[in-house]
C-alpha cells in the first residue's frame, strides 16, 4: 500500500489550508463551542430520543430563530459527541452569519454556482473528550456536494484511502480540509483524534466543525395557459376576435 505523509497531499478535489482562520477568530469560534457543547449536554435530557442513537432537540437563537438538531452523546466510541444542525434556518446564528461566508467565498463552493440560486449548509458540531477511531466512511450526496473540516484547539490526523493507495494529513487549530467531486465521493476518509488534553477546557481537548454545502437554483415556475386560452389568444392573433 502506498503511503503519503504530507500536509500538502494533491489529488483531484483536495485542498489543505492550513491557516485558514486567524488566532483571534479561533479563540473566539472556541468559547462559543464550549458553551454550545456544554448548553446541549445539559438540555439533551429534555429531547425525544424515540428509540434511536441521537435526541432531537429544539431551541430559540439570539434572532429568534427557532434551532432543530440532533444530538449523539455518543458517536461510535466513548468521548466523541457530535451535534447535527440541518439546513440554513438550523445553524446558529453566530455560524450562519460570522463563520460560513468565509467558506461560500471559497473557490470549490462558487463552482457550484451555475444560475441564480442559494447555498443551503449542513454543520456538524464535533466534540472530543478522547481518542477517536471511527471506520473510513465515503461522503453521500445527502452531506453536500463539497466538505469543509475546520479544526480547533488541538491537532488530529486526517487518513484517506482508496484501494491501495492512502494519506494522511496532520489537521492542525485554525486549518480548513476541502473536499468535493473525486476526493469527496471515492475516497474514504476518517479523523483520528489525539488523546493529549487542552488547556482551555478539561473534558473538551478537540473540536471539528463540519460543513456540507449544496446549490439549489432558483425555480421560475412556467405560467400554465389553458387550451381555451391558447384558442383564444390564436384567433385574436388573426383578428377574428
Amino acid at each position: 500500500m502506498t503511503s503519503i505523509i504530507s500536509a500538502a497531499v494533491k489529488f483531484p478535489g483536495f485542498r489543505f489550508i492550513p491557516q485558514f482562520s486567524p488566532a483571534l477568530e479561533q479563540q473566539f469560534l472556541t468559547t462559543k463551542m464550549i458553551h454550545l457543547h456544554q448548553f446541549i449536554g445539559q438540555h439533551a435530557a429534555t429531547g425525544t430520543a424515540l428509540d434511536k442513537p441521537y435526541k432531537k432537540m429544539q431551541w430559540e437563537d439570539l434572532d429568534g430563530n427557532t434551532i432543530h438538531a440532533q444530538h449523539f452523546k455518543r458517536y461510535g466510541e466513548d468521548g466523541h459527541q457530535r451535534a447535527y444542525f440541518t439546513g440554513n434556518q438550523n445553524i446558529p446564528s453566530f455560524i450562519r452569519l460570522g463563520f460560513i461566508p468565509s467558506i461560500e467565498s471559497l473557490p470549490e463552493v462558487q463552482a457550484l454556482k451555475s444560475k441564480e440560486g442559494h447555498f443551503d449548509w449542513n454543520f456538524t458540531l464535533n466534540t472530543y473528550t478522547g481518542r477517536s477511531l471511527l471506520p473510513f466512511p465515503i461522503d453521500t450526496p445527502s452531506n453536500g456536494d463539497v466538505t469543509a473540516i475546520f479544526t480547533l484547539l488541538s491537532e488530529a490526523k486526517m487518513e484517506l484511502q482508496k484501494g491501495n493507495v492512502s494519506a494522511s494529513v496532520q489537521l492542525t487549530p485554525g486549518s480548513l480540509a476541502v473536499l468535493s467531486g473525486d476526493s469527496q465521493l471515492r475516497w474514504q476518509h476518517r479523523i483520528v483524534s489525539q488523546e493529549e488534553k487542552s488547556k482551555i477546557d478539561d473534558s473538551v481537548h478537540r473540536i471539528s466543525l463540519v460543513f456540507g454545502c449544496k446549490f439549489h437554483p432558483e425555480q421560475i415556475e412556467k405560467e400554465e395557459i389553458s387550451t381555451s386560452m391558447q384558442a383564444y389568444m390564436a384567433l385574436h392573433a388573426i383578428g377574428i376576435l
